[in-house]
């Protein structure tokens, strides 16, 4: 700005009274204002000295240049000037120094004189404009303090919630994510910002696998709020997938301008896991209320098979007619069925028992073939009676175990009861029993019908029944086995079935701990 053609058309082209001045107070250059304010021509004065125009002279001057020449700023100053017909012109004169680029020119000094009348009507103008400026600023800074507020308040709430947000611009590219969004995508928010929503929230349909567009998608369409159906999984960065739901809106502008749009999924794994667990309950309930009338239909059964002989042996004895080795028959008859309504309202007894927690055994040392002995003696005549071969392999003498001695023949007797129920005539039940290391092992070998491998792992539970459970023959109540692992377990120990399927027999295997000798 030191070269003077251009310092002069600036100045040129100025409204205000300017006058370009060197250190000694040396008009360089005038505009058009200044000549009018000093009444001469602009020619004319480039060249003179100020001093001749300056009320006070040259001593006056001399103190301004020195004010204005210590700063390149605007310092006001108030000056009286004269103009062609020797009238004084108050001022208020402002002034700023302009160095030169180089040494070989000469410092100028500009001067803006402004009039008194017109400096006050510019000083109210500028004061208003200043107050409006004050107004602004103040409404600008409480806007922006209302703005931070509200962005604060947005961020923790969009960062504490429990569900996924997801902002985009109106192209669809991601501007912001919270940190649940952030885990259930895998992708954080510094490498997806910009990125295309599509290349982050990737979903599918969990029965057909097909791509599904994206909530976005559908509001940037459609311009409206958006919920996508259930049944959609969100493919994780990692591959992994998890089923959501979800759903858009759009985000507007005050004139109804699209923005973009907020995307907002949760988790359903959850939801998902206890729906699966409610379904897994309710078909449990389901199976088990259809064991439950399976149950009163064989005891129903159990029940009115002993009724017939007790009814027509106790019509036989009323007639006082029949032969001493009929009634003695007979009785033998009735007792059996007794003794077979007695076990079953024993068994009956034991259930409720194992239900409510309340079996107990009183645990003594025992001898281990004893217990053997007495069930095997137990279960003979059932074997005799069906036609089976029924062999016996104790264990040895000095085995023991800590056992009540009733309760572990009931077990092993109801182990044998099952073995002889559902082998045929001619087949065989073995059992035998060893020691292995520290455990005594029982088993219960049979060549019956087996045990489907659909059933064998629901063997001990109450009411189950093989195939045949109904028929007559092969009649019970599909309680025993669920008494005998109770029993065992009692005692510390293990019952386990096994079965190479239907036709192929059963094995179960019993395993006690030993009492050191």
């Amino acid at each position: 700005m030191d070269d003077p053609a251009n310092l002069g058309a600036l100045v040129d082209l100025l409204p205000e009274a300017l006058l370009v001045v060197n250190a000694r107070g040396v008009v360089r250059r005038a505009n058009g204002a200044a000549a009018r304010l000093l009444g001469r021509p602009a020619q004319a004065l480039a060249g003179s000295a100020l001093a001749e125009r300056v009320d006070g002279g040259a001593e006056q001057l001399a103190d301004l240049l020195v004010q204005f020449g210590r700063s390149r700023s605007f310092a006001p100053a108030s000056l009286v000037l004269r103009d062609g017909t020797g009238e004084a012109v108050p001022v208020r004169c402002e002034g700023a120094l302009l160095r030169p680029a180089s040494a070989d020119r000469e410092a100028l000094l500009v001067l803006r004189c402004i009039p008194r009348a017109a400096a006050g009507d510019r000083f109210r103008v500028l004061n208003e404009r200043i107050e409006q400026l004050s107004r602004e600023i103040r409404r600008r800074r409480l806007a922006e303090a209302d703005l931070h507020q509200s962005r604060e308040w947005y961020r923790v709430t969009l960062h504490s919630i429990g569900d996924a947000v997801i902002v985009t611009d109106a192209e669809g590219r991601v501007s912001f994510m919270n940190p649940v969004a952030e885990a259930l995508t895998g992708w954080p928010l510094a490498d997806c910002t910009g990125r295309h929503l599509d290349e982050i929230f990737v979903i599918i349909n969990d029965s057909s696998r097909a791509p599904v567009e994206s909530p976005v998608a559908q509001v940037l369409r459609r311009g409206v709020v958006v919920g996508l159906a259930n049944h959609t999984l969100l493919v994780r960065r990692n591959g992994e997938e998890l089923p959501i739901d979800d759903s858009g809106a759009p985000i507007r502008a005050g004139d109804g301008t699209l923005l973009g749009v907020v995307l907002v999924f949760r988790d359903l794994s959850e939801r998902y896991g206890l729906e699966r667990e409610l379904l897994r309950q309710t078909q449990r309930l389901e199976e088990a209320d259809r064991r439950k009338d399976e149950f009163l239909s064989m005891l129903a059964h159990e029940l009115r098979n002993p009724l017939a002989p007790l009814r027509s042996g106790v019509h036989l004895l009323a007639t006082r007619s029949a032969e001493a080795t009929v009634v003695q028959r007979i009785a033998g008859a009735m007792t059996r069925q007794v003794d077979h309504v007695v076990r079953l309202v024993d068994d009956l007894l034991d259930v409720a028992r194992l239900t409510r927690g309340a079996i107990r055994v009183e645990r003594t040392p025992i001898l281990l073939r004893e217990v053997v002995e007495q069930a095997a003696d137990m279960a003979r005549p059932t074997m005799a009676a069906r036609g089976l071969r029924f062999s016996v392999t104790p264990p040895p003498e000095s085995a023991r175990v800590d056992g009540d001695h009733t309760r572990l023949v009931q077990a092993l007797d109801n182990l044998l009861a099952n073995a002889a129920k559902f082998t045929p005539p001619g087949g065989s039940v073995d059992l035998g029993a060893a020691v292995v290391g520290a455990e005594a092992v029982i088993t219960v070998i049979d060549t019956g019908q087996g045990v489907a491998p659909a059933l064998l792992p629901r063997v001990f539970e109450l009411f189950v029944q093989g195939e045949h459970a109904l028929d007559k023959a092969n009649s019970g109540l599909g309680i025993g086995l669920s008494i005998a692992q109770a029993i065992v377990r009692l005692h510390e120990g293990e019952i386990e079935a096994s079965s190479r399927g239907p036709g192929q027999g059963s094995e179960f295997v019993l395993r006690l701990p030993l009492v050191a000798a």
